[in-house]
């Protein structure tokens, strides 16, 4: 995620043909509508702002939304404009692979982060979001010494960070077949959302024992 990798001449991006042009980096983002991704957001424009990098890069962002038709359409615009790198947060691992190979095609630098993409092309920068959700998930049968009913509030769908954690609380529930999910709901990491969603699963059953939270909930 750092600007660092994007302007230390590796990373497949072209070398700037004057002392003063600048690099043109792209914030290609989807979903935004939680606090994470606009901390997120904000420390890449944070980073860009700062010597050395305000005098070698131009950073623009755009917002596609959680729509992959959208994201496609703001990736091919971000191609015929000539940036020379892409950072990307995908809402699909799939989806954008034939536009993310154009990008690479035309040498532009891609790199996915936090959410995984499977074009070869890419650099994918992020942690182990399935072990993220074993640590969370097993902690949390621990707690109720395998018993119990939860409820489970999910992240942004589509997205890898949600399947990988999703099947990681999957994967846990299986080994303690004592607890169960007495309801899921979309919180989409963020903080109004994860307390609704739960809030919905709570009013039907008020009786839970245990929550497996992604993010969000206040």
């Amino acid at each position: 995620l750092g600007l660092s990798v994007l302007v230390a001449g590796g990373g497949g991006i072209a070398t700037a043909g004057a002392a003063t042009a600048k690099y043109k980096i792209a914030l290609s983002l989807s979903y935004t509508g939680n606090d994470w991704q606009s901390e997120a957001s904000k420390l890449v424009k944070a980073e860009a702002a700062t010597a050395p990098y305000k005098t070698l890069v131009s950073l623009h962002t755009d917002i596609a939304g959680a729509d992959v038709t959208a994201q496609i359409k703001t990736l091919q615009n971000e191609i015929s404009a000539g940036y020379n790198a892409i950072i990307v947060y995908p809402i699909s691992p799939t989806a954008l692979n034939a536009t993310i190979a154009q990008a690479c095609k035309a040498g532009i630098a891609v790199f996915a982060y936090d959410s995984l993409v499977t074009a070869p092309c890419a650099y994918n920068v992020h942690i182990d979001q399935y072990a993220w959700g074993i640590y969370v998930a097993g902690w949390l049968a621990k707690a109720l010494g395998g018993k119990g009913t939860i409820a489970d509030i999910t992240g942004v769908p589509g997205t890898t960070v949600d399947i990988d954690r999703q099947k990681a609380l999957a994967n846990i529930l299986a080994k303690n077949p004592g607890i169960t999910i007495a309801g899921s709901a979309n919180g989409a990491w963020a903080q109004a959302q994860g307390l609704t969603a739960f809030e919905s699963i709570f009013t039907a059953y008020p009786n839970i024992t245990g929550i497996y939270a992604e993010a969000g909930c206040g």
